[in-house]
C-alpha cells in the first residue's frame, strides 16, 4: 500500500544518503593518506639529496657553517656526518 511505499523509499533515501556519506568519508582518506605519503617521500628524498651534498662537501675540505647554509642541515647533523665518512 501508499504507507509501505511511502516507509520503503524512505528508507531506501537514509540507505542511499549514508552509502554516499560513507564513500565521501573513505575517498577523502585515502586521498589524504595518498598526500600524507607523497610530502613525506619528498621530505626524505630532500634529506637524502641534502646528505649526499653535505659528504659531498665534507670530502672537499668545506666547514661545517658553510655546508649547514648550502644544504641546510643542522652544525650537529654534519658533524654526524663528518665523524661517519672519517
Amino acid at each position: 500500500d501508499k504507507k509501505e511505499k511511502e516507509y520503503y523509499d524512505a528508507q531506501q533515501k537514509r540507505y542511499l544518503d549514508e552509502s554516499s556519506r560513507i564513500q565521501e568519508a573513505v575517498e577523502k582518506a585515502v586521498k589524504e593518506a595518498i598526500e600524507k605519503a607523497v610530502a613525506q617521500t619528498v621530505e626524505q628524498t630532500e634529506l637524502n639529496r641534502n646528505v649526499e651534498v653535505a659528504k659531498n662537501a665534507i670530502k672537499k675540505g668545506a666547514n661545517n657553517d658553510f655546508i649547514a647554509d648550502i644544504t641546510g642541515l643542522t652544525v650537529k647533523q654534519i658533524e654526524q656526518l663528518r665523524s661517519e665518512t672519517k
